[in-house]
């Protein structure tokens, strides 16, 4: 990646694509860790969980899932 590759700062939406790119940036030196955390306004905690799923299972790591809430059913007796 280069840096006209990255993403805007300011998103409100992050894609795969995106998270990725940042990654990539930070883990070939284009940026920091904390200048990526900085100007996509991220926690640490946020970034680090990015880290490890696409260490773990790449992009699709990356993507967004929604998951079902919780539910239990009720005692029938």
């Amino acid at each position: 990646p280069n840096f006209a590759d990255l993403p805007k700062a300011g998103l409100s939406w992050w894609t795969a694509a995106r998270k990725s790119t940042v990654i990539r940036a930070v883990m070939f030196g284009l940026i920091s860790t904390d200048e990526a955390i900085g100007r996509y306004d991220l926690t640490h905690d946020e970034f680090q969980k990015w880290l490890r799923s696409y260490a773990d299972y790449g992009r699709n790591g990356l993507k967004v899932t929604h998951k079902k809430p919780y539910t239990t059913m009720g005692c029938f007796a």
